[in-house]
């Protein structure tokens, strides 16, 4: 009896082990445990609807549990992706694009060489035109009265009454042949040094010179001569009489021709 009662009032008879800290969960294990060694087999057995729900209910928790999936903030977006070139498609395109620059140049080259030609053999010499020499002719008379209107102006001086009186205005007739003289010689230099040709030679498909000989550095010199040759003959002996003969008299003896290019080019 006396056993009995001290093992009753033994102070260590229900004394346990318990952590200090119950982070650690110890104590869930047990209790876990406890619960997993009081539910009856025959419940085991059968499944029933609830069963998952009471296996999840008594899994062990774990302090140490599995993470959870991350979201993979660079997850790639579904873009719309532009077809690109490959590297010897580019190739050949960029050598496709230059054989054809290489044959339109080419190309030019050979028109410009072909309308060189035809230019060199479609000039022919000719002879002074009669409509080209009218009409250069009142051009020059139109610069002339021009000239001569600003001259008069500017000096005051009555022409008229210096034309009435020729026992004293010699000196008037003189400076207006010079000025007339002046003037052609002008306008036939200067429109053939500049242009090639007059505006009645133009008018006319000539021009004064080859086209080779107005790049030389005498082709004006030359003209000058040949302008300087037809005013000391009175402007009309020559001309005349390159008509009449059918050949350039002037250029002949300047060294400078007139040319014409045939009917129909």
């Amino acid at each position: 009896m006396i056993d009995q009662n001290s093992d009753k009032n033994d102070p260590f008879e229900e004394f346990e082990f318990r952590p200090i800290n119950e982070g650690l969960g110890f104590h869930r294990k047990g209790k876990a445990t406890t619960t997993m060694s009081t539910t009856p087999m025959g419940t085991m057995d059968l499944p029933t609807i609830a069963q998952p729900r009471a296996a999840q209910n008594t899994k062990p928790t774990s302090p140490f549990q599995t993470p959870l999936p991350r979201h993979d903030g660079t997850q790639k977006k579904s873009t719309f992706q532009i077809p690109t070139v490959e590297d010897d498609s580019i190739a050949k395109a960029q050598t496709a694009v230059n054989e054809i620059l290489k044959t339109l140049n080419h190309k030019r080259q050979l028109d410009f060489a072909s309308d060189t030609e035809k230019q060199k053999i479609q000039l022919k010499k000719s002879k002074p035109q009669l409509f080209a020499a009218i009409l250069d002719s009142m051009l020059i008379i139109a610069a002339f009265l021009m000239t001569l209107i600003l001259m008069l102006s500017i000096t005051k001086v009555d022409m008229i009454l210096n034309l009435t009186h020729p026992e004293t205005s010699n000196w008037v007739y003189l400076a207006t042949l010079a000025l007339f003289t002046g003037v052609t010689f002008i306008y036939m230099v200067v429109n053939r040094a500049f242009l090639g040709y007059t505006p009645g030679e133009w008018a006319f498909d000539q021009q004064c010179g080859h086209t080779e000989d107005q790049n030389e550095l005498m082709y004006i010199p030359k003209v000058a001569l040949r302008s300087l040759a037809v005013m000391a003959t009175g402007f009309i002996t020559l001309p005349f009489l390159s008509y009449l003969f059918n050949k350039d008299i002037a250029g002949e003896v300047s060294g400078v021709s007139l040319f014409k290019k045939p009917f129909g080019t």
